[in-house]
């Protein structure tokens, strides 16, 4: 093909140069998923694609000295597995399920064209047709993931991956449509148009792709990392600071919302530590952390307040439900083993202290804020430790003794 005169691409040094630059995106991505171990996020997906790729090419460039199976069977099997570990790593990159049946089927139906054309002797346009469909539609579905799970505020690299792989379907597509109208080529790349242009769009493809799958990975590691910062490390729970940031979200809204916030507090928590040690003391604060975890709803917001005391806002929650919930967690606390190390075994017992956000106005001009909630909540939880502990309580004037027998 002549790009400008007395400039000529030749087919073979393309095919040589795609083949290079896949086997070294898959260094690379090989190299980076495995500084991030199993929590690579397809990383290792896309660099199987990328390996396939380099091998695919590479067999083609070898068409006519090396064995046909090797040139024609192997090298598109590994063009349509390109495409659907490309896929994959897409799919686990975001966090959503890999379309396994439609791989399948794809993948079968591109392998029963080549298998035809290398076994049984039918016409290459099958093979060109199955494999270009098998390779197309995979592609295409790569773009609806980056298209799906992407948004104004991502990175340019990710709207121009999901540009390059929407094209590079097409062109695939459209290999397929001319292999039924035209005598197949007796090599994959002649020096016509359109198979040159399909073989610079999936070097484009390629590259494009994986910069954006690198760029979101990091990303996504960032936003991992500061979400980690967020929770505290031996609770899971908020810590106190992202706890308050999430909490006065809910107070700044134009129009008031409804929550009630119960405050926890580890009963007797010193004696634990005297005589189970810290290590003791750690694991009865953690369970305690995952028994108010599982408690609560995703709406809901449950940190660590300090030491051994959380604090729950329960969203859209009225005083009566909050006064179920904090019952409800003293008993299932008082329920509860925790084994240790040695094999011993502890129970602890929760107080709780819970308020419902008033919104009248009060005479800061506003309705009840978060720090105004918890100093009530506070103070009803102090009251049940002073009440004999073990038990829920409301703020006053209206406290209502939730105790639990024991």
């Amino acid at each position: 093909m002549e790009v400008v005169p007395g400039l000529l691409l030749d087919p073979p040094t393309l095919l040589l140069s795609v083949a290079v630059m896949g086997f070294l995106l898959a260094a690379a991505s090989f190299t980076f998923a495995g500084t991030l171990g199993a929590q690579n996020s397809g990383l290792e997906d896309w660099g199987i694609a990328m390996l396939a790729m380099g091998g695919g090419f590479l067999l083609f460039f070898a068409r006519g000295h090396a064995p046909l199976f090797l040139s024609l069977l192997i090298a598109n099997v590994l063009i349509i597995a390109a495409s659907s570990y490309g896929l994959i790593g897409h799919a686990r990159l975001f966090d959503v399920e890999p379309p396994w049946l439609t791989i399948a089927i794809v993948s079968s139906f591109g392998m029963s064209g080549l298998m035809a054309v290398y076994f049984l002797g039918a016409p290459r346009q099958v093979g060109i047709f199955t494999v270009s469909l098998a390779w197309a539609i995979p592609v295409g579905l790569t773009a609806v993931t980056i298209l799906r799970n992407i948004n104004r505020n991502s990175p340019r690299m990710a709207w121009l991956a999901c540009a390059a792989a929407a094209v590079a379907a097409t062109l695939a597509a459209v290999h397929a449509i001319t292999a039924i109208s035209q005598e197949a080529p007796t090599t994959l790349i002649k020096a016509k148009p359109l198979p040159i242009v399909s073989a610079i769009m999936g070097a484009v493809f390629a590259v494009t792709l994986s910069m954006s799958f690198f760029t979101l990975l990091g990303e996504r590691r960032q936003r991992e990392t500061i979400a980690s910062l967020r929770r505290d490390g031996l609770t899971g729970l908020l810590t106190r600071l992202a706890f308050f940031e999430l909490a006065r979200e809910l107070d700044e809204l134009k129009v008031p919302k409804v929550y009630s916030v119960v405050m926890v507090d580890i009963d007797f928590f010193k004696k634990v530590n005297d005589t189970y040690g810290h290590t003791g003391g750690d694991m009865v604060l953690a369970h305690a952390g995952r028994l108010i975890g599982s408690s609560v709803r995703i709406s809901d917001i449950a940190g660590r307040y300090g030491g051994e005391e959380f604090c729950i806002l329960l969203h859209e929650c009225d005083e009566a439900e909050a006064r179920e919930f904090a019952r409800r967690l003293v008993v299932e606390a008082a329920k509860q083993r925790v084994r240790l190390r040695d094999g011993r075994e502890v129970t602890y017992t929760l107080s709780a202290g819970y308020a419902h956000r008033r919104l009248t106005i009060q005479a800061s001009g506003r309705p009840e804020e978060i720090d105004d909630v918890i100093a009530r909540a506070d103070e009803a939880l102090y009251s049940a430790k002073r009440a004999g502990r073990n038990q829920a309580l409301g703020p006053p004037p209206d406290i209502q003794v939730l105790q639990v027998a024991t």
